[in-house]
């Protein structure tokens, strides 16, 4: 099966080095990457012109910014049967297409898989707090096995795939674009797993008030669509009332006892913004 690799980028030249890097040295060689370029400069041409050498690669530069409009606009020019959407500072460990190509044709009533992302600096577990085991991907497990470098998607129809572009990075609503459409996905009868033998690399980075506060947002208002949309008020409890109040609560308690006054307003902004998002988002 073949690979299409949709990268949206924006400011990064190093790390995007990097991560052709990491393709180069795939032993699995059936695939097509495809670069949404927003960068108002063409600072990354040169470069591309050197990995094209080596493996297809589909430079495409608009002068929109939105991380899921520029997606959207990668996904029309796949050409691939599988899908994926690696971060532009992101890198796949040896192997990982090769692997992911076996585990489809073997599993064929598997749809998309998703896999733990890793700091390659320190070895520590980077974005989400990941299950140790293999485990189905259902609505009461999303925000703990999806994250966008790690989505691998075998899909049925390409007009399946799709980012709303209301919410992502470049957008009020700053996150919760790639479990949007992985609930999309969920309701359309695909069926997803999460893996946890292969890694994808990818910086974990400690969060800026804005960036918790965008991203909490993002959280709210994915929550709030598929609540109304999907009537999946299982979600309320356990994303809305336990992980956006309860926790948010005992961790500024726990910080006010530690006299942490920066970990304090993260978990304040992290419960404001996410309440907020979910009640002012329109439907």
């Amino acid at each position: 099966m073949k690979f299409s690799l949709i990268m949206a980028t924006l400011g990064r030249v190093d790390e995007i080095k990097v991560f052709l890097d990491s393709l180069d040295l795939q032993n699995y060689k059936d695939f097509e990457l495809i670069i949404v370029d927003q960068n108002d400069e063409n600072i990354l041409g040169n470069m591309i012109s050197l990995y094209k050498e080596k493996f297809y690669i589909n430079h495409i530069r608009i002068k929109e910014k939105g991380l899921s409009l520029a997606r959207n606009i990668g996904i029309k020019y796949a050409t691939g049967d599988i899908i994926a959407f690696p971060d532009d500072d992101c890198i796949y460990s040896l192997g990982i297409l090769n692997y992911i190509n076996n585990f489809f044709n073997k599993n064929e009533h598997i749809n998309f898989l998703t896999f733990r992302l890793r700091d390659r600096s320190t070895g520590e577990d980077a974005n989400l707090r990941w299950y140790d085991r293999d485990i189905e991907i259902t609505d009461k497990n999303i925000f703990r096995t999806v994250i966008s470098p790690s989505i691998f998607v075998k899909f049925k129809n390409i007009d399946d795939i799709f980012f709303d572009e209301n919410l992502g990075v470049g957008r009020r609503y700053g996150s919760g674009e790639e479990s949007d459409m992985v609930l999309e996905l969920l309701h359309r009868g695909y069926k997803g797993m999460f893996l946890n033998n292969f890694i994808v690399y990818h910086p974990n980075k400690n969060d800026s008030i804005n960036k918790t506060y965008s991203y909490g947002l993002g959280y709210g208002a994915t929550l709030k669509k598929h609540v109304k949309l999907r009537r999946g008020n299982v979600l309320i409890f356990d994303y809305l009332i336990r992980d956006s109040i309860l926790k948010p609560i005992f961790g500024m308690a726990i910080s006010v006892v530690k006299f942490n006054s920066e970990g304090f307003v993260l978990y304040k902004e992290r419960m404001k913004s996410r309440i907020k998002g979910y009640l002012e988002y329109k439907i």
